[in-house]
């Protein structure tokens, strides 16, 4: 984030983390399922003219087989299948 406020000028009076979270979800043969990550921060800006605590939320599913991949139509995620045979072939290794 400071990197990001860094390249719009902004370089703030205050910034904190509050908290991070992580939740990791494994499949049953322990490779990653899922990672839901929560961090939350508190800043600064234009010279103590703006505070304000910000909360961002992002998730990453992995899948090692097209057939699990949950339809884009009943679950409203975003679902990569580009690296499907390569993480496939990880697997195998």
């Amino acid at each position: 984030m400071l990197y990001m406020l860094a390249s719009q000028n902004q370089n703030p009076k205050e910034f904190k983390f509050t908290e991070i979270t992580l939740n990791v979800q494994v499949w049953p043969s322990g490779h990653l399922r899922k990672v839901d990550v929560v961090e939350s921060y508190y800043m600064s800006i234009a010279g103590g003219l703006i505070s304000t605590e910000v909360t961002l939320n992002s998730a990453k599913a992995f899948f090692f087989d097209e057939k699990a991949i949950p339809d884009k139509q009943v679950d409203h995620g975003a679902f990569d299948t580009a690296q499907i045979g390569s993480v496939q072939a990880s697997v195998k290794a």
